[in-house]
């Protein structure tokens, strides 16, 4: 199915209801454009703190512990880095 939309003076587009509700894309949500070879894709914007959850792993995490790791590791490429 082909939708069409048109851009504004300021370059907005306004994303059609059906699109947005088969990508459940909410108002002030991010949205994504994607280039593949000549064409692009428009796909809801994962942030960072969306994607809790979805590895599994045997070890449970604090806060406390994962930022003592997060801070571990930028500590050791620090080092790396300043170390050459």
């Amino acid at each position: 199915m082909t939708y069409a939309a048109t851009v504004t003076q300021k370059g907005q587009v306004t994303i059609p209801a059906q699109i947005r509700r088969r990508l459940n894309v909410r108002p002030y949500q991010k949205v994504n454009f994607v280039e593949k070879e000549d064409t692009f894709y428009i796909e809801p914007h994962r942030d960072f703190l969306s994607l809790k959850g979805s590895i599994k792993s045997k070890i449970k995490y604090s806060d406390f512990m994962a930022d003592k790791k997060v801070l571990k590791y930028i500590a050791n490429e620090y080092k790396k880095e300043n170390t050459r």
